[in-house]
């Protein structure tokens, strides 16, 4: 359960079981798209836009729990 304090929070999440509003599957499905391009592949630019708040800090952070740590 999330303290009442953290809903008036701009911090990003930082684990899946912070993630109340459901961008896990999203963050999965990034995760696996970055994961699928060939190693030693040049120039692939991968970018996330949102508004301010929009909660691209949150799914930054749970792609990257997605990956391994080769990346």
């Amino acid at each position: 359960q999330v303290a009442t304090t953290d809903s008036w929070s701009d911090d990003p999440i930082t684990e899946l079981e912070q993630d109340r509003f459901d961008r896990a599957r999203f963050a999965e499905l990034v995760a696996r798209t970055i994961d699928a391009v060939p190693l030693g592949a040049s120039s692939t630019v991968f970018g996330l836009v949102g508004r301010w708040g929009s909660g691209k800090s949150s799914v930054a952070a749970l792609v990257r729990e997605e990956l391994d740590d080769t990346w």
